[in-house]
Order: C-alpha cells, then sequence, then structure tokens
C-alpha cells in the first residue's frame, strides 16, 4: 500500500501561502498548494505513526507520480523507513569522522566579564590555587612552546582519519584575540599559515585592530563579534574590565576589519528585555553599511543558561525570536533570525543552485564525530560548552609523540549519531538536526545518549519557509512556473 512518509516535514506558509514539502531522509524539497498540504496534516494528525494510506485515485495523476518519484509518497513500511534513516544516518557519521574540526584555545580568561558568559565559573577561579585551571599552574594562557606541538597533533589526527592536510582552525577563548598574547598568536598565525592552515575566530572583537595585518593576509578570514542591543544596553551585559565602552570599541573594529578585506558575523542576543530594541539595532547595522554586505552575516541568537535543577533553558525560544523578527529581517539578504536559519540558508543555497539536495547529516556538531579543542592546560577537548571539564576532556597534548587519547572518552563522545537514539528514529527531524547537543542532553536527561530538541521543530520550519521565500526572485528568474494545481520541484533530480 502507498502512503504518506513517516519522515514528511512541512515549512509554514511562503508568502503566497504555498507550503515547503520536505522528506527527512532523502532532503527532497517541493513546493506544494495550501489545499495539499492541509491534506497532509490532517492525515498526520488523524492517522497512527506510519499508517497515512490513501488511495492513488484521491491526487491527480502527475502530482501523485511526482510525489511517488520524490519519496514524499512511499511504499516502505514505518519500520523500513526507520531502519533506511538509521543506515543513512550510520553512513553520514562515518563520513564525517573523516572530516575532524580543530580549535585552538589561546587564552582561558577574558578582558570581559559578560553577565551572562557560561564560562563565568571558570573565569572566577583562575586565581584558586586548588582549580584545575589558575595562574599558580601556569595553564590559563599558552605558551609558544606548545604551538609546534600542536599542529604536529593535528597532523597526525588529520593523517589517521584519512583528511587532507591543512584548512580551516578556530580560535576560542576566553578571549583569544587579546592583545596581551600577541607573540604567541603571532606563531600561531606563522606557523598555521606555513602549513596550509587559516584561521576564524569566535572574539569579543575588542582587540581586532592589533590583528588587521593576519586579516588583511586572509590569514585569519573570518571573526565573529556580539552585540547585545544599542549602546546603552550592550555596555551593562559587555563589560569590558577597562571600563571603556565595549560597544564604541567593536563597531570600531568591525569597520576596520571590513577595510582591509576581512568578513564578519555579527551575533545580535535577544533576550524577553532587548528583543524590542531589535530593529533600532538593525537601524544602527544599516546605517553603518552593514547590511545587505556580502562580507557581513548578521543573526539574533537566544541566551541559554541553567536554571536551579542545572537543566539547560532558555527565557526566549528560537522560534518565537524567528515570529517576532520575520518582517524586520525582510529587506535585507543577510540578516537572519537565528543560527540555525544562518545554516539552512546555507543548505537551500546548494538545492537551488547546484540542484542538490538538502545537506543531512548524522550526528549533531564536530564532538560527535571529530573535535578536538587544544587548551592551554595541554589538555585536548571536545566540546566548546564544557572546555576545563574532565567529561569534555579526550587526551592530551605533553607528549612529543603525539595526542595521547582517552579511548573510553573519545568512544563515548565520537560514536553518538541520530542511529543510535532511538527516540531519534521516530522523528522526521533526526537527519536535520543529528540529535541536538550531547552536553545539553546530558545535563537535562543525565545520558548524552538522548536527544536535546529543544525548540528545533517549529524553528526549522519557519526558516524553511523565510529561506525559500528568500529565494522567490531566483525562482522566478529561473522560469519556474507556480500553476495553480501542480506541484512544483526544485532542486534534488
Amino acid at each position: 500500500m502507498i502512503r504518506l512518509s513517516s519522515f514528511t516535514i512541512l515549512s509554514h506558509p511562503l508568502p503566497d501561502q504555498n507550503i515547503v514539502l520536505m522528506n527527512g531522509y532523502s532532503g527532497a524539497l517541493d513546493i506544494i498548494q495550501p489545499e495539499l498540504a492541509v491534506f497532509f496534516k490532517e492525515m498526520i494528525k488523524n492517522s497512527p505513526r506510519g499508517q497515512a494510506f490513501f488511495e492513488k485515485k484521491i491526487l491527480p495523476h502527475e502530482t501523485f507520480s511526482i510525489l511517488l518519484e520524490r519519496g514524499h509518497l512511499t511504499t516502505s513500511t514505518h519500520d523500513e523507513e526507520k531502519m533506511l534513516v538509521s543506515e543513512i544516518g550510520h553512513g553520514l557519521h562515518e563520513m564525517e569522522k573523516k572530516r575532524p574540526y580543530f580549535m585552538i584555545v589561546p587564552n582561558m580568561d577574558c578582558n570581559y566579564r559578560c553577565t551572562y558568559c557560561f564560562e563565568r565559573h571558570l573565569q572566577k577561579n583562575l586565581n584558586n590555587k586548588s582549580s584545575n585551571i589558575n595562574y599558580y599552574k601556569n595553564n590559563v594562557v599558552m605558551t609558544s612552546e606548545m604551538v609546534p606541538r600542536i599542529f604536529s597533533c593535528i597532523e597526525n589526527i588529520q593523517k589517521n582519519a584519512g583528511a587532507s592536510q591543512g584548512g580551516m582552525i578556530n580560535l576560542y577563548g576566553g578571549e583569544p584575540l587579546d592583545f596581551k598574547n600577541k607573540r604567541l598568536l603571532d606563531t600561531i598565525f606563522k606557523l598555521g599559515a606555513d602549513k596550509g592552515y587559516w584561521f576564524v575566530a569566535i572574539t569579543n572583537g575588542h582587540h581586532l585592530d592589533s590583528f588587521l595585518p593576519v586579516i588583511k593576509m586572509n590569514t585569519l578570514r573570518k571573526v565573529q563579534v556580539t552585540i547585545d542591543g544599542p549602546r546603552h544596553i550592550h555596555d551593562k551585559t559587555r563589560i569590558h574590565r577597562g571600563g571603556t565602552s565595549s560597544f564604541d570599541r567593536i563597531f570600531e573594529n568591525i569597520h576596520k576589519v571590513l577595510a582591509v578585506g576581512g568578513k564578519v558575523d555579527i551575533r545580535v542576543h535577544v533576550s524577553p528585555q532587548n528583543i524590542n530594541q531589535f530593529k533600532t539595532v538593525l537601524g544602527l547595522f544599516e546605517k553603518e553599511g552593514w547590511t545587505n554586505n556580502e562580507a557581513v552575516i548578521i543573526y539574533a541568537n537566544t541566551l541559554y543558561r541553567k536554571n536551579d535543577g542545572g537543566k539547560v533553558c532558555v527565557d526566549l525560544q528560537t522560534s518565537d525570536i524567528s515570529t517576532y523578527l520575520d518582517q524586520m529581517v525582510d529587506n535585507y539578504n543577510n540578516v537572519f533570525t537565528s543560527a540555525p536559519a544562518v545554516h539552512i540558508a546555507q543548505d537551500i543555497a546548494a538545492v537551488f543552485e547546484k540542484g542538490e539536495r538538502f545537506s543531512l547529516k548524522g550526528a549533531y556538531c564536530g564532538a560527535n564525530f571529530g573535535h578536538y579543542i587544544f587548551a592551554p592546560d595541554q589538555n585536548i577537548y571536545v566540546c566548546w560548552e564544557s572546555i576545563g571539564k574532565e567529561n569534555s576532556k579526550i587526551g592530551h597534548y605533553r607528549s612529543k609523540d603525539g595526542p595521547i587519547f582517552n579511548q573510553t572518552v573519545v568512544k563515548k563522545w565520537f560514536n553518538r549519531s541520530v542511529s543510535d537514539i532511538e527516540e531519534c528514529l521516530e522523528c522526521e527531524f533526526a537527519l536535520i538536526c543529528g540529535g541536538g547537543c550531547a552536553q545539553y542532553a546530558k545535563y537535562n536527561t543525565s545520558s548524552s545518549n538522548k536527544p536535546y530538541c529543544n525548540d528545533f521543530q517549529r524553528t526549522f520550519e519557519l526558516a524553511l519557509a523565510d529561506e525559500v521565500a528568500r529565494r522567490w526572485d531566483y525562482l522566478q528568474n529561473a522560469g519556474i512556473d507556480y500553476q495553480s494545481n501542480t506541484l512544483i520541484q526544485q532542486g534534488g533530480n
């Protein structure tokens, strides 16, 4: 019998009320009329999972044939589809293991004291002799002698994974681009560039003007900075320890980075207290020439925190942010309502520009297939949310012979995929979200082998519609005709 795939995804309405129809394990995207979407939604709502059966005569022959060909309709059973999702997830995960990611943390301290920083507990103890990372142990800031060993480890890991030498390395902290550590950073940049590596940095942006030469040389290719609102709000939450306005300094440095050809991601933290200021912030960005600028990506981001019970929560869901900001970003091609929307935009681009299917994944992030974070304490961590924590420590680089790993911990992190999480195999978003953050799952369920779903489903449905709508002009210019009773194909042929 023929039925609607158990892994059917329907977006929020497009401007003309059409709907994006997606298959969660093939990545096929199509646009359907709202009447057909309503029909599908009713079938899903009123049928037990995997039993949305219907006869061929219900739909026009052409529409039925396209739906079947594209995988939205299937003759497979629900269990057969689950098995296929598991197999795809496993295959993707094995491929992902061949693409390791690297992060270097030059400095665990920071010249800012942001009110919401999740590393605050670590920074408070940097002068505590009994803490694992502190100034008395000289393991807060890297030494130049550590740098060659780090690159040797990176090359070793890439070789063992069958990956090409060179590529991107992320700089993280603390504050990675602190001018006090410029000599160390010069060593990192020079040795990295000599070996074919290039860098991006997640930075507070305060000392970016000290690194313009490596940005101009394209060694440091992109930086991510954060703005929390207009100056009077931002300076109260992103506090420079020297007492100067962090808002003014960041704005000045963004201009300097762009002037030498660098790229900037601007993350705008939003909360119930400041979301009503987002339009004002966009106005400031527009005045500076950063909106609709190909070298800049701007996106809103919620703040995660732990409640009194130690579980991760947010005061403002990402989907609520997307709904609130949706119309504000319509006039800008580089402004997004969330971090997931940025990633979806990249995947959508491949669909429309290259005819590929939507990119799928077997695991949430590099922490589950090959993320190596080199910290000043000479340990190698796997999750940037838990640098310095024992559960994230997968090895060390103290040996001159290469990295030494705790294989038990490595397997625990790198073997987590949607294929091994039963709840994920029942979810149409499994191969899109990858099971969610393992560390947050651990906080909230006491097990990293559980999913961390958060607000992904609604966020994705909103972002999918938004990103297809952004491509509206492209669709029309490509000659794709939106007839009244036809299911329109796009991408993934």
